[in-house]
């Protein structure tokens, strides 16, 4: 009989692994992913984008959770908009970003 428990055990477990391929999460940019915020125009760009952005010379570099001070500050354009929206992403890339393994999408 125990022998059967184990084989049990190991299709279970196969189950859970191959379900961190395939089950879909959500994954939101980390507060501390870093933004360049331009206080004349009150916009806010992601680095990916700022040299196509418009900007003028009174600028600094802050980080997402300081959006919330900033709270009439809107994205330059959509370049900003979409390089900081949330992504799908399997349950293994979610885990790895929690456990801090990896490269994320939003390590600029």
């Amino acid at each position: 009989m125990s022998r059967k428990k184990g084989w049990v055990a190991v299709i279970a477990a196969a189950i859970m692994i191959g379900a961190l391929f395939v089950v879909p999460v959500t994954l939101h940019p980390p507060d501390s992913t870093r933004i360049v915020l331009d206080h004349t125009y009150q916009t806010y760009i992601a680095p990916p984008c700022y040299d196509r952005a418009e900007v003028t010379n009174n600028l600094s570099e802050g980080a997402l959770k300081h959006l919330k001070d900033y709270s009439s500050y809107l994205p330059e354009s959509a370049c900003t908009r979409d390089s900081l929206a949330p992504r799908e992403v399997t349950a293994g890339v979610w885990l790895g970003q929690m456990l801090g393994i990896g490269k994320g999408p939003w390590d600029w």
